[in-house]
């Protein structure tokens, strides 16, 4: 149970904020996530859901109060590559990524290392992600 709560928090966990690139759009997204992780004996399905990105946060991450996470991005042209350091009552993670807009699509990978008292594990993350308008 704690491997697929820790699964699905590194599914949610995209990316924090970065600096606006004017490739990037601000408003709503759907935002959908593959998650894989080697030796996992079942597929996990995709997992969508919606944010509104703004300036100030304008690539997607799930809100996990009891998760501190420090993240640090740049901006080239319309990718946005990351890294991301969780601390949580599970364990701590690591995530190196990127996300890159093309009007109102987006399209990344990440790839984390979540560190626990059975072991470590690899999770890799596909996503993608249309823009569906201001945010309300």
């Amino acid at each position: 149970m704690r491997n697929l709560l820790l699964l699905f928090v590194a599914g949610l966990l995209l990316v924090a904020a970065a600096p606006a690139s004017a490739q990037i759009k601000y408003g709503t997204w759907e935002i959908t996530t593959k998650v894989s992780m080697p030796g996992m004996p079942m597929e996990m399905p995709a997992m969508t859901h919606t944010q509104c990105l703004t300036e100030d946060g304008m690539t997607p991450q799930a809100e996990q109060p009891d998760h501190n996470c420090e993240t640090e991005s740049r901006v080239e042209g319309d990718t946005v590559h990351y890294t991301v350091i969780c601390d949580s009552p599970e364990g701590s993670m690591r995530g190196e990524g990127t996300a890159t807009y093309a009007g109102d699509t987006m399209s990344g990978s990440m790839h984390m290392v979540m560190e626990g008292d059975d072991g470590d594990m690899e999770v890799t993350q596909e996503y993608s992600g249309r823009y569906l308008g201001p945010c309300e």
